[in-house]
């Protein structure tokens, strides 16, 4: 299920109000421009030696890419999951059949 985030209607942000309108800490607003979430970092602009900002469009082009990522990895996850059930029933299968039920 994506991630529904109401997004401000203005053009660009700080990290403050990255970290208010995402409802994280800065800290953590921080890490997202400089680390990422699921391979995706935040893309932003450098306004002087420690101050950021980022646009509107580039702050909801990221939120889409990670919600994307998101539901592939659920999916994944969903695929494995059944894949490793199946494996399993097989196998007791294969082991009542060798005990002749």
């Amino acid at each position: 299920m994506p991630i529904e985030i109401k997004v401000p209607d203005k053009e660009i942000f700080t990290v403050k109000e990255i970290a208010a309108v995402l409802d994280v800490h800065i800290a953590t607003a921080w890490r997202y421009l400089e680390r990422g979430v699921r391979g995706q970092r935040l893309p932003s602009f450098r306004i002087g030696p420690k101050r950021r900002r980022v646009g509107r469009r580039a702050l909801l082009a990221w939120l889409e890419a990670i919600n994307d990522d998101h539901h592939d990895a659920a999916q994944d996850r969903h695929h494995e999951q059944r894949a490793r059930q199946d494996r399993q029933a097989e196998a007791v299968e294969r082991a009542l059949a060798a005990e002749g039920f």
